[in-house]
């Protein structure tokens, strides 16, 4: 790979992570481009949890796109096949969910759920399908590739996943520093994951995993307030 098809990783990369932060932070005013204002009003205006959803989709087709971009130009970031590995995996993260339940309670957890039935509907949409779909292209996919650009094929993955480990804690600024700390550790399994796999299927899979046992436990924790 010439020097330039690595800075040019490096760079689609960077933007990724940057149009990631900003699209999240937008909330739905992209959708006036669109002339779609009245609509997310009208729905908002009802179902306010939905303000939520129609940001977090906007930044979930962000990153699809710029998955399939990257694919298709490098070929160097499929699905891959999960084997036989991801029993062992899948209990690692169900163990670090769990275990995560002794942390203090996080209000975000219980609030995102404490919604009518509809809305909390459009939020386990959110947080089994758009979330890993969307954060496992960005932080397991794209930015260990532009790691392994820089640093080469031997360790250049797992640096990029380390480092995108703590980005990805970071990024969850709604919970506090211990959660953040378990979300690192859950982002490493993760990271594992897409390295033995080769693809992105397996980590996409157990992210999901991990927001169905949250959410499960949130549950719990809703009912017993």
């Amino acid at each position: 790979m010439t020097i330039k098809q690595r800075l040019s990783v490096v760079l689609f990369a960077l933007l990724a992570y940057v149009l990631f932060k900003c699209l999240s932070n937008s909330s739905v005013s992209i959708y006036f481009i669109f002339n779609l204002q009245n609509f997310i009003t009208h729905i908002t205006s009802q179902y306010f949890s939905y303000y939520f959803i129609f940001s977090y989709a906007i930044v979930f087709i962000a990153m699809v796109v710029m998955g399939l971009m990257y694919n298709t130009g490098m070929n160097r970031m499929g699905l891959g096949k999960p084997g036989t590995s991801w029993i062992r995996l899948a209990l690692i993260v169900v163990l670090i969910q769990v275990l995560s339940f002794l942390l203090p309670e996080q209000n975000f957890t219980t609030n995102y759920l404490n919604v009518s039935v509809i809305e909390c509907i459009g939020k386990i949409v959110v947080a089994l399908i758009m979330a890993p779909v969307a954060e496992e292209i960005l932080f397991r996919g794209l930015i260990p590739e532009a790691s392994r650009c820089v640093i080469g094929e031997r360790y250049g993955l797992w640096v990029g996943i380390l480092f995108s480990a703590v980005l990805f804690a970071m990024t969850h600024t709604q919970y506090d520093l211990p959660t953040q700390g378990s979300f690192i550790l859950l982002s490493l399994v993760l990271g594992y994951a897409r390295i033995k796999s080769d693809g992105l299927l397996l980590p996409m899979l157990l992210h999901s995993l991990a927001g169905a046992v949250a959410i499960t436990g949130g549950y719990i924790q809703l009912t017993m307030n």
